[in-house]
């Protein structure tokens, strides 16, 4: 007895067996995709960069403190940048000046020293400087930073606009951003770069405490 109705052809010409609908094909073939099945796009693998060696990064600390701050030079004079500092304040409401952590200055002695000073007096770019935060005076350590803004320290917080910062002094940021050192641009006794600092304290302006 002849079977009745139509058979559906597959694409690929062979013997129809178990034809898929959406591919069209009989099963045996490659699967061919369907004419009105949307277009995937390739997927691109992402692959790492290759990690630098140890002496690499080791040569890189060695020779970028000084770049970076070249680098940070630049920068704060093309954008000008909020920098917090927590200081006493003296009779006229500006930061009181002096070689101590709470005074607009540096340490010049001891174990916690801010600057290296060497036997001849002079000071250099990376040797440390002035410390201070950018951009936020929350950022300032937590034993700076007034009990008002979450921290322990004693002394109100003094900003200055980055552009005020003329030579020899400039802005060194450090990997520990926002941390960052008003540090000397150039090759100078201390007593000079110490007289540039003094030399901002009617450009800081009282913002907290």
């Amino acid at each position: 007895m002849a079977r009745t109705g139509r058979t559906r052809e597959s694409q690929c010409g062979n013997r129809p067996r178990n034809v898929d609908p959406v591919a069209n094909s009989c099963g045996r073939c490659p699967r061919k995709p369907h004419p009105e099945a949307p277009l995937q796009e390739p997927q691109l693998a992402l692959q790492k960069p290759p990690s630098l060696s140890k002496l690499t990064l080791g040569l890189l600390d060695w020779w970028m403190p000084w770049a970076r701050m070249r680098l940070c030079v630049i920068e704060s004079r093309e954008s000008r940048l909020d920098l917090y500092r927590a200081m006493k304040a003296s009779l006229d409401g500006h930061p009181e000046t002096g070689r101590g952590a709470r005074c607009l200055g540096v340490r010049v002695e001891g174990e916690h020293r801010d600057i290296v000073v060497d036997g001849r007096g002079l000071v250099r770019p990376g040797g440390g400087g002035m410390s201070v935060a950018v951009g936020r005076a929350r950022d300032l350590p937590i034993a700076r930073r007034p009990r008002s803004l979450g921290g322990r320290g004693r002394d109100p917080v003094y900003c200055l606009d980055s552009a005020r910062l003329m030579s020899p002094l400039m802005l060194a940021v450090e990997d520990r951003c926002p941390h960052a050192l008003i540090s000397p641009s150039v090759e100078c006794r201390l007593e000079e770069y110490e007289s540039a600092l003094q030399d901002t304290r009617e450009h800081w302006r009282h913002f907290h405490g």
